[in-house]
This record gives C-alpha cells, structure tokens and sequence, in this order.
C-alpha cells in the first residue's frame, strides 16, 4: 500500500484518495481535462468519506440504493455527479466542455451543442435503464438469461446491440483504441 491506505488517519487518507484520482486522471490522457476529471473523481469520494465520518450513513445509504427511495435518490445523485465528470473526460478542451455542460442544463445561447432530439434520446435510454435496474435490483443478469428461452435472449441481445449502434453520435473511435 504505497501511499499507506487509510491506516494513518483520516487527513491521509482524503489526501490519498485525491493523489489516486488525479493520477488516474493523468492515466487516461495528457491533458488538463483528464486531471480535472480525476479531480473531480477525488473530489467526490472525498466529501463522501468526510460525510460518511461524520455522521456514518452514507454507506448505509448506499446499501438501500436499490430498496428505498432515500437510497434510490442517492444512487440517481451520484449518477448526475459522474455525468458531468464525464464531459471533462470527453472534452478535448475547457471550452468545449463549459459548452457541453450549458447545454446539458439549457443555458447555452446560440447554437446548443446537445439538439433536442439528443436530449430526448438520453433521457429516454437513462429512464430505460432507471426502470430496467429498479426491477431487476434482486437479480443477476446471468440468472435471468438462464430462465428465458434461447430465441428470446437472442432477440434482446441483438435489439440492444441495435440501440447501442443507432445511439451513436460521434464517428470518433473508442476512447481506449486511442492509446
């Protein structure tokens, strides 16, 4: 445990969750946007871990993610939080991604970077995969794929993978077969 994990105290520990993120950051690319995305990483798990210090319920509450509506907002609040990480992680600049962000809340003048059929799209694959993950909270997927009928799992698999292809905006490749 090279930066001594969270044996030494809770300062330390803060400070070694921020030194990984940031590293993980520089990890993913030379760029100020990846720092700022691992920063942002640290930051969060920061304030979880001094809130969870404090009052010991934040882990708690993670557990009830998937059984109660205190649990679900958690987990739907720390999914918002990562989206806007996100947008520093494809931004190649911080202009690009102040814009983005605008657009994601409707404050971009002009030309909006996100049309509105974007938006509806998003928003309509985030509340199938909200309804998808409450109702299936108890069960592995393996376990599902078992029970259903061959022909049928076939047919999921492949609308899936046509709404992963359709749901593609950019031409770009794959962030990793940049490497």
């Amino acid at each position: 445990i090279p930066l001594g994990g969270n044996r030494n105290g809770a300062i330390l520990t803060y400070r070694n969750l921020m030194i990984t993120m940031l590293l993980g950051g520089l990890w993913h690319g030379a760029n100020w946007t990846f720092v700022v995305w691992g920063g942002l990483h640290g930051f969060y798990l920061w304030v979880e871990k001094w809130i969870d210090d404090k009052t010991g319920k934040v882990k708690a509450l993670a557990a009830e993610s998937s059984s109660t509506a205190a649990g679900f907002l958690y987990a739907f609040f720390t999914f918002f939080l990562v989206n806007i990480t996100w947008v520093f992680f494809r931004a190649d600049t911080f202009t690009k991604a102040g814009n983005l962000l605008k657009s994601m809340f409707g404050l971009q003048t002009g030309d909006a970077v996100l049309t509105t059929l974007v938006l509806i799209k998003v928003a309509a694959i985030i509340l199938l995969m909200v309804i998808a993950h409450w109702y299936m909270r108890s069960t592995k997927v393996l376990t599902l794929a078992y029970k259903m009928p061959a022909w049928l799992l076939g047919i999921v698999w492949a609308l899936m993978l046509i709404v992963l292809v359709w749901s593609q905006e950019s031409s770009s490749s794959f962030i990793y077969f940049q490497f």
